[in-house]
């Protein structure tokens, strides 16, 4: 089966948003030496974050599946 170009380059973007985002949460931990206390703004941030990242993993594994 042949693939759309559209959809390898979809493939190419999600998967580099999810490296992107997992580079973004590590520096920031790191950058703070370890998970912080967050303030209400921060955790809202964080958790945007990771959701995006997990979902974005979640997105590049069902396709490279499919």
């Amino acid at each position: 089966m042949r693939r759309d170009s559209a959809d390898v380059q979809l493939d190419l973007l999600l998967a580099s948003v999810h490296e992107q985002l997992e580079i973004v949460v590590a520096d920031a931990l790191m950058g703070r030496g370890g998970p912080p206390e967050l303030h209400d703004p921060d955790r809202a941030l964080g958790r945007l974050l990771a959701s995006a990242h997990r979902q974005t993993a979640a997105a590049v594994g069902q396709r490279l599946a499919g």
